[in-house]
């Protein structure tokens, strides 16, 4: 039964994943995967993004470079 309750990842959204470095440390590059968390408003399910910081790949996007890094 318990194969019943997995979720199957393939019907998820597509993840973008957003790299950061700050201007106080620009070599320091932190990378967050944009995700969606749904939430009931108003009788209807919306989508809501929010970050998830994840480990920085060896081939990383572009970079954005701020003064202070987005809040999780």
């Amino acid at each position: 039964m318990a194969a019943h309750s997995r979720i199957d990842s393939r019907a998820a959204p597509p993840q973008n994943l957003k790299c950061y470095a700050t201007t106080d440390d620009p070599n320091r590059i932190v990378c967050y995967r944009v995700s969606q968390r749904p939430v009931h408003r108003d009788g209807q399910i919306a989508f809501v993004p929010f970050l998830v910081q994840v480990p920085t790949p060896a081939n990383p996007p572009p970079v954005q470079v701020v003064d202070r890094l987005p809040e999780t």
